[in-house]
This record gives C-alpha cells, structure tokens and sequence, in this order.
C-alpha cells in the first residue's frame, strides 16, 4: 500500500500527478491550471493532456530549479 499523498513530503509523490494533486502542489484551483495548460503558459507542461497529467521528476526539477517560478494567474 503506498503512503497517503502530502505535499510536504516528496516521497508520497507518485510518479504521476493528477490535476488535483498539481494545483495542492503550486497552491493553485485546477481551474485555473487547466487554463494555463490550454494555454501553454504553465510550466512545467503536462505530458498527457486527456487527462492532465505530470511527471513528477519534471515536478521536481522545476521545483528544484534556480529560475524563479513561472506562474499565470
């Protein structure tokens, strides 16, 4: 059984993030992620588009990464 999802600690990530999951992560309405996905504003880019999903080593090297965050209200 894997462990409960918490956005605190990135080894109950699964390999695959749901819309839901994405938006508890950057703290943003789906809604609103779905729109900047259509609109190819927000990164990182999900790799499946029906349904939205994320990779979550693209997750965490966006995290990760020195470039300050890139996000489309």
């Amino acid at each position: 059984m894997s462990p409960e999802f918490s956005i605190a600690d990135r080894s109950t990530w699964p390999e695959v993030l749901t819309l839901d999951q994405i938006a508890a992560i950057y703290r943003r309405k789906p809604s609103g992620l779905m729109r900047a996905c259509t609109d190819g504003t927000f990164v990182p880019a999900p790799f499946l588009k029906r349904p939205l999903r994320w990779r979550k080593t693209s997750v965490l090297r966006h995290l990760d990464s020195s470039a300050p965050m890139r996000v489309v209200a």
